[in-house]
């Protein structure tokens, strides 16, 4: 079938359209500055599930209305992430309704191709779903002139289509995930992630985007009232643990796990998504709902990251406003025709400091009210670029604040990438803009970031520290602002190893949030040019001799593999940080810390926490104080890097947690807290009976994660760590210790 009979098909039944929302009921819809995402930014990948290992007889049973079910008579898509361990001599299920509608991966009798079912006839997909690999697969379809015309898409590409039969039986039975409970054998061997299904018929799909991994994700039809997203039904992205519950956080429809089925938290080699998630806008705006913090009359700060998508900057773009007409514009963050950056508090406005094109960014605007009139300083990738002043009132009011457009003048509207969207409550020191631009503001889930008023990480959801954010259709066309996870994210085939990343924030939540308070940083925005080599000093006052050391390095290059990165210690000996390590990948954004993971079982950007090129060690015995320079040599004849920042941390523990003396333990074992209840500190003892890499984890009673306490490699013996609830609610919450192969579960309570 041509595009353009599929074009016309897809607006002839847009009209069909129907979005479900439901909230989910046992959570409040408030959403406050304690809320805690599933979704992550750089940082813990524990935050980042998915469904499985599955095997016979588990799966994830969801009931499902048929009202639902009558809308897929006209059109509609299934689709998922899917990572096989093993074929099955039998038909297994991705997802399951009745006998007459599933996406299915084929026995030996078809060569385990994927294959879609609508009543008695099929769509099956060109070759067999690989083994150890993520593949994406959509199936869709739409009524045309009586038929069903189905369609099988893997990774982007169409596979195969035909008329399907025009009815299907309508049944009470739950749409199941990984399995069906008609048949055990009918459970596939492997994972499943990011399963969404929907209500019309898509051409592609976004495939590296998370969507909705909150319970409150689409609440006030925060995701939904976009185009980009109007057809979709729900979501799951397995994002919880110790839950027998996989949330759906754009219809409500949630799943039960069935047969002993779980949801794990894999490595990176094994996501099927990235980490860091960004707001693509495309000159409309989303509207956010009114809050005091907004109105600032003495004093505030603005930053965020910026990747302008566009050479020609037409009519001072908008990035964040506040104010319904230009009259009550309290404040408005734009970028100039010519790429500055510009801000306006009443009728007044200043620019300075030019935002490049395509490159991540990081711009900050600071004010303070001075005898009337408000100093403005600009920041850019945390350098102070100028300062003006602006002789006007700040209008307060209650008007509503908008992400990326303004209400009042059409063409205002900005095009390309935002992420790390936040609001201070006061002027921050050029000081704090350099130590905070790279912390993202999830590190607030443990550590209290000062003066943050709100924050929009766009974690696949407008969730905030502080009011929710709400897409709106204040054009006729309704807009199309959608998340983005790679910048090629739009492209076919498998899932790439040169990952486009949006290296942004990081979130070093590892044996407590140390940064950005215990690293000295730089942040020196150097241009590296192409075949040069270019250097960069940190002073450290510290005499004591060197125990160990860490490095934070935010460095941006087309190709990372065609650089050398190093650090020379006061006493002259150096340690590669990066060795020609990363092929093609782009850009690093990274902790660097010996006894990590490898670099080689990582790609760029490798966050957030990796073992150097060369182990650190003390340095071969150096001293702490002196300069401390990092080397960057770029190889590549073509592309320039720039080196955006870099910290380093000395002789702080690297493990939080106390040693306990006595023999080697014989075997693996998670104690029971002590005290338990308790009121606000306890103690976790576990032992080790060999050397190995050591998860502990804190979750709440929904299975999101509070805290990670350990994440490194650890030697045999028995140790026991602190954990400090004082900034938690009283409840149950569980803790949860990998070692190696070894997983278990506790649970404790904490009284209040």
């Amino acid at each position: 079938m041509q595009f353009v009979k599929y074009k016309k098909m897809i607006m002839t039944f847009l009209n069909y359209i129907f979005i479900v929302l439901s909230i989910v009921i046992f959570l409040s819809p408030k959403v406050n500055s304690q809320f805690v995402s599933y979704n992550d930014e750089y940082g813990n990948d524990s935050g980042i599930g998915v469904l499985g290992p599955v095997s016979q007889g588990k799966y994830v049973a969801v009931p499902f209305p048929n009202n639902i079910y009558y809308q897929w008579l006209h059109s509609g898509y299934f689709q998922a992430w899917v990572y096989l361990t093993s074929y099955s001599q039998n038909t297994t299920y991705i997802i399951h309704k009745g006998d007459s509608l599933n996406l299915s991966i084929g026995g030996e009798d078809v060569n385990h191709r994927p294959y879609f079912q609508r009543g008695s006839l099929k769509c099956t997909g060109l070759n067999p779903v690989p083994l150890n690999k993520w593949t994406h697969i959509t199936a869709t379809w739409i009524r045309d002139e009586g038929d069903v015309i189905g369609m099988i898409q893997v990774n982007g590409y169409p596979e195969d289509s035909r008329a399907m039969v025009t009815l299907d039986p309508l049944n009470s039975d739950s749409l199941t995930i990984g399995g069906s409970k008609f048949n055990p054998a009918s459970s596939i061997n492997g994972y499943i992630d990011e399963v969404r299904i929907g209500n019309h018929f898509i051409q592609s799909s976004e495939r590296f985007t998370a969507i909705g991994g909150d319970p409150l994700a689409n609440l006030n039809g925060a995701i939904t009232s976009s185009n980009a997203y109007i057809s979709l039904l729900a979501s799951w992205s397995f994002n919880e643990v110790n839950s027998a519950i996989t949330f759906d956080g754009i219809g409500g429809f949630n799943g039960y796990c069935r047969g002993g089925i779980e949801l794990s938290h894999i490595n990176n080699l094994s996501k099927s998504i990235p980490y860091n998630l960004a707001l693509k806008l495309d000159g409309r705006a989303v509207r956010i709902n009114h809050h005091n913090v907004f109105n600032r009359p003495a004093s505030g700060t603005i930053d965020c990251w910026i990747y302008r998508d566009s050479f020609f900057v037409p009519n001072n773009p908008t990035i964040l406003t506040k104010g319904n007409t230009e009259q009550t514009t309290t404040f408005r963050l734009y970028m100039s025709p010519s790429g500055n950056l510009g801000f306006q508090i009443g009728g007044g406005n200043t620019s300075s400091g030019t935002v490049p094109n395509r490159k991540w960014t990081h711009a900050a605007v600071t004010w303070k009210n001075e005898a009337g009139a408000y100093t403005i300083k600009f920041y850019i990738n945390g350098k102070f670029r100028n300062q003006a002043v602006i002789n006007s009132a700040m209008p307060l009011n209650a008007d509503t604040a908008w992400i990326g457009g303004t209400i009042w003048q059409s063409g205002l509207g900005y095009m390309g990438y935002l992420d790390e969207l936040r609001l201070w409550k006061t002027d921050l020191t050029a000081e704090e803009v350099k130590n905070n631009m790279f912390v993202s503001s999830k590190t607030r889930n443990t550590f209290q970031i000062q003066n943050l008023g709100v924050s929009w990480g766009f974690e696949g959801n407008l969730l905030s520290i502080g009011e929710n954010g709400i897409f709106t259709n204040f054009t006729p066309e309704g807009i199309t602002s959608r998340f983005s996870a790679y910048i090629n994210e739009d492209d076919s085939g498998y899932a790439s190893e040169r990952f486009i990343a949006h290296p942004t924030a990081i979130n070093r939540n590892i044996g407590g949030n140390v940064f950005p308070g215990e690293f000295t940083i730089n942040t020196p925005d150097k241009n590296v040019p192409a075949g040069q080599t270019v250097t960069d000093t940190i002073s450290m006052g510290n005499i004591s001799p060197l125990n160990n050391i860490e490095v934070f390095l935010s460095y941006q290059h087309h190709s990372i593999g065609e650089n050398m990165i190093s650090l020379k210690a006061p006493n002259g000996q150096s340690r590669a940080l990066l060795s020609s390590n990363g092929g093609d990948g782009n850009d690093v954004l990274a902790f660097f810390a010996d006894g990590n993971n490898s670099l080689n079982s990582l790609f760029p950007p490798w966050s957030n926490i990796v073992t150097p090129s060369q182990s650190f060690g003390n340095f071969g015995g150096s001293g702490v104080q002196g300069n401390w320079i990092i080397t960057i040599t770029n190889s590549d004849a073509s592309n320039a890097g720039k080196l955006l920042g870099w910290g380093i941390r000395v002789n702080n523990p690297t493990i939080g947690v106390d040693p306990v003396p006595g023999n080697i333990p014989d075997k693996f074992m998670l104690h029971q807290n002590y005290p338990n209840p308790f009121n606000p500190e306890t103690k976790i003892k576990f032992s080790l009976p060999a050397s190995s890499f050591v998860k502990l984890v804190i979750f709440d009673i929904l299975g999101r994660e509070i805290k990670t306490i350990l994440n490194l490699q650890m030697k045999a013996g028995n140790y026991e760590a602190d954990f400090d609830a004082s900034l938690l609610a009283g409840g149950i919450y569980f803790y949860k210790l990998n070692a190696g192969s070894f997983t278990e579960t506790k649970k404790m309570i904490l009284i209040k």
